[in-house]
């Protein structure tokens, strides 16, 4: 490729990085895009409700009050959703959890795999998603650490080439 396209592409990506740090919508949005941040967000929604019905609360209070946590994103719209099947009159949680952008279909399946427990069916759900998120990020710094190798080779490399230049000089001098 061209400088100028390898220059464009790493200010674009460096663009992106300040976007997604100064912006809080744009980290919104991506927390529920990118795979590995996906999966530490269901991780925490379905801990969330697990606690919460632990700890006394009905399903549709705590839908209720996930979906205003989250807000105006896809997953917040889903928790209402979800919320007004259980003010419906829906007793099953599989008739109230449905797939959709936010919450696969795995999601849904372990949530509403213990029954009527539905804080049980949202634990187990806890913890595969955390799982899942913990391996993600590890692949991710995996997957980084050779880049980082490499580059902190050239930055050795380009702090010693003066002093080996320096040296070899002195030597023709001498």
């Amino acid at each position: 490729q061209p400088e100028s396209v390898k220059a464009a592409d790493s200010l674009s990506a460096l663009a992106g990085a300040l976007i997604a740090t100064l912006n809080r919508s744009a980290r919104e949005a991506l927390r529920w895009r990118c795979p590995g941040f996906r999966e530490a967000s269901l991780s925490q929604v379905a801990g969330t409700l697990a606690m919460m019905l632990k700890g006394g609360c009905s399903l549709g209070d705590s839908l209720a009050l996930m979906s205003d946590v989250e807000g105006g994103n896809r997953a917040g719209a889903q928790l209402k959703a979800w919320g007004q099947r259980v003010k419906a009159g829906h007793q099953g949680l599989d008739e109230v959890f449905s797939a959709g952008l936010p919450f696969p279909p795995l999601f849904i399946w372990l949530a509403s795999s213990a029954g009527e427990d539905a804080a049980t069916g949202l634990e187990r759900a806890k913890e595969v998603y955390h799982e899942r998120a913990i391996r993600r990020s590890d692949m991710l710094l995996l997957a980084a650490l050779p880049a980082a190798i490499v580059g902190l080779g050239f930055l050795i490399l380009a702090q010693a080439t003066p002093l080996v230049s320096n040296i070899v000089h002195m030597m023709d001098v001498w």
